[in-house]
């Protein structure tokens, strides 16, 4: 059974990123309705379960087009009988005639004696079936699972609960104070961790009511208002500020609200400007305050939340990144005035469908600016957002160099039917220009820098990732020669796609050879991406004295890098997060040293936009070892994204990761290196022959820099 299941969740996990739902809580009319018999729902009475079980129903229907899927579900006198956590979990999976329309996960807490879950779909139904998975010890009197499929056009009701009210600036406005304040006493005030408030299930509740006319927003800040302390901390911490770094400290929105009377801004004042150190139940830091976890619940894996929870994710995300992110102070305001959520609110709640809502998404991870996240989910995924339609891959890689689209591998049989060759120069495909299509594209890539935006655009072959049309035509030229062919839109040029390589002969050889082999009898070549284990390479290093190292990739760890730097050199400063919100700590990072520091070895190091975190981490201390030793930095700015990484958690859309650099990275001079990267002692530009054919231009040139 588990075997069984396990294939069909693999099965509906890698297609449900193309759900196209339409959300509908309440929303969907009921004109019509097919309920299922309630002898055939899945029930179980008077019984006991022992470690992990599933139960499944599965359910034939009469076809369904556009609707809802209601689950009731009852647990009466559920008790745990052993230490063990209970968890029940529920997985629903339905579609047509083999192909996926419903996937959707949560877990159902076992002392909730009542639940209901709204699960909507635009797509045929014919067939659903529900899973109940139970996970430790317990009994029971009575669990039932009782589904309900609702179908019709989505009513009035939608447009007068959401759509009009969002038309008003006053109302988007009032969201914004909402969102400012809900986490303004969500990272600064110890009531909500202390007392284990569920924050999120707070908001939810208050925007419901808000939407169904219950509460106004006013009365809804008063509310949240209502669970911090009546003793707020007034001890000041200006004792430490002195060593806190306060660039991004702002809170000037608090005097500028219009829902918070005179005696809640002073209040919330106090809150934001002496929060306490105190341990936030949604943050999980590491005893040195390097590494950071964010405890967030992501209740489900529906690509298509709904609106409620589209705008928590909206909330949380805009928070995070104000009072947690290093870098808040390159991103203009946007976070602290909310500005960012004004925008975003009514494009959050109008995103009714699948692809509306990821490309959202995709738009309010750009806005950091964070080469960590610079693409958030899968390349396909990505330009499906982007262009806010379902895309097929070319059987073609066509890569820019300056203003040029150029072919650098293609299929034998498309390049046949189609003239199209490895060189050739795409000028437009179905009417659009390709420089149109690349800049559409490249403004969505989390990262303010141009190269960085080409490199990301090359690698991951996006413009060879075309929305879908029942015909594509290709202008393109060869030798000078101007041509325009008209294909047919067929989903099998995708499958030729995934089927192409890139020619990279550098990074061939090294996985070949583990990671290090030598050029001639005088230069050894390492790349710690590749290494298979540190003992092995030590006989290379020890008898090497000119080595390359090939920083392009990042390394697995098995090779300690700084060994081959002199000891305690100041290379970088960090600033990383205080305990206290929106104020950073200052740290000194000196060099390791160890055993394959040697003062006459010649070392030549290759970086690049590739260069990601730990890489260009790497090159500063060796950067700094050149005050003693012979080591020379070569090639192109590194990516500009340093620091270790912190995971966004959102709910639903499982095909999106969400990150941001968790650590500010400076020079020992405090310069900066953010978006900006680690330059090159030595300059190599980017060729067309490293773009079209693969020639390594930043490693040849090394070997002739490492010979003199």
């Amino acid at each position: 059974m588990r075997f069984v299941f396990t294939l069909l969740l693999t099965f509906f996990y890698t297609l449900n990123f193309a759900q196209e739902i339409e959300y509908s809580t309440n929303w969907v009319s009921g004109i019509k309705q097919q309920v299922i018999p309630k002898d055939r729902s899945l029930v179980l009475n008077n019984g006991s379960i022992k470690d992990s079980v599933m139960y499944s129903k599965y359910y034939k229907l009469k076809k369904v087009d556009k609707g809802q899927l209601t689950l009731d579900i009852i647990l009466k006198k559920v008790r745990p009988l052993s230490v063990n956590p209970v968890k029940f979990d529920i997985i629903v999976a339905g579609g047509n005639k083999g192909y996926t329309s419903i996937y959707y996960k949560t877990s159902i807490p076992f002392d909730k004696i009542s639940s209901k879950i709204y699960i909507p779909f635009e797509a045929e139904v014919d067939s659903i079936s529900v899973f109940f998975i139970s996970s430790g010890s317990s009994s029971f009197s009575k669990i039932e699972v009782r589904p309900e499929i609702q179908f019709g056009k989505i009513l009035r009701q939608w447009e007068e609960r959401f759509v009009t009210k969002i038309k008003s600036q006053e109302m988007v406005s009032n969201l914004v104070e909402l969102a400012q304040t809900w986490g303004a006493i969500k990272y600064n005030s110890p009531s909500i961790s202390y007392n284990d408030i569920d924050w999120d299930e707070i908001l939810f509740e208050r925007l419901y009511k808000i939407f169904a006319d219950i509460e106004t927003p006013k009365q809804s800040i008063d509310i949240l208002l209502s669970y911090v302390s009546s003793k707020p901390n007034t001890a000041s911490i200006g004792l430490k500020s002195e060593s806190l770094i306060l660039e991004n400290l702002d809170n000037s929105w608090i005097q500028k609200s219009s829902l918070l009377s005179a005696i809640q801004k002073k209040r919330l004042q106090i809150i934001v400007d002496n929060p306490p150190a105190f341990k936030n139940k949604y943050i999980d830091r590491s005893d040195n305050l390097v590494y950071t976890k964010l405890q967030e619940k992501t209740l489900h894996k529906n690509t298509l939340p709904n609106v409620y929870e589209r705008l928590v994710n909206l909330f949380r995300y805009c928070n995070i990144i104000k009072y947690l992110y290093p870098y808040k102070y390159t991103l203009s305001g946007q976070f602290d005035n909310g500005s960012l959520l004004e925008e975003l609110i009514p494009k959050f709640i109008n995103a009714t469908t699948t692809l509306e809502y990821n490309k959202q998404l995709v738009i309010l991870n750009s806005t950091i600016k964070d080469a960590h996240s610079a693409i958030p989910t899968s390349s396909i995924g990505f330009v499906h957002s982007v262009y806010g339609n379902f895309a097929i891959g070319l059987p073609m890689h066509i890569k820019k160099f300056k203003q040029d689209f150029i072919v650098t591998n293609i299929d034998n049989s498309f390049s046949k039917t189609t003239g199209i060759q490895i060189g050739s120069v795409i000028d437009r495909i179905n009417g659009v220009p390709l420089h149109e299509s690349y800049q559409k594209i490249a403004s969505y890539i989390g990262s303010p820098r141009p190269d960085v935006h080409q490199y990301f655009v090359n690698r991951e072959k996006l413009m060879s990732l075309i929305p879908i049309s029942d015909t594509i035509d290709i202008s393109y030229s060869t030798n000078k020669i101007d041509k325009t062919i008209k294909i047919k839109g067929d989903i099998s040029l995708s499958r030729l796609f995934s089927k192409l390589k890139d020619n990279n002969a550098t990074l061939q050889k090294s996985i070949e050879h583990h990671g290090i082999y030598n050029i001639d009898d005088s230069i050894t070549y390492i790349n710690p991406a590749h290494i298979d284990t540190s003992t092995a390479i030590n006989a290379w290093i020890n008898h090497s004295n000119k080595i390359i190292l090939d920083l392009r990739n990042y390394p697995n760890g098995k090779l300690d890098i700084q060994s081959f730097i002199s000891p305690d050199l100041l290379f970088a400063k960090t600033q990383k997060l205080s305990h206290y919100p929106q104020r950073l700590i200052e740290s000194d990072i000196t060099t390791t040293g160890g055993a394959n520091y040697r003062h006459s070895r010649k070392i030549v190091v290759l970086i690049s936009e590739a260069s990601r975190s730990n890489p260009e981490f790497l090159a500063m201390a060796l950067r700094a070892a050149q005050r003693s030793d012979d080591i020379t930095i070569i090639g192109r700015n590194s990516m500009g994204a340093d620091g270790n990484v912190v995971t966004i958690p959102l709910i639903g859309s499982p095909t999106f990761r969400f990150w941001y650099t968790g650590t500010r990275i400076l020079y020992p001079d405090h310069g900066e290196t953010h978006g900006i990267g680690i330059k090159p002692d030595i300059y190599v530009p980017l060729t067309e022959e490293e773009v079209t054919m693969g020639v390594d231009s930043i490693l040849n040139n090394a070997i002739d820099i490492i010979r003199k």
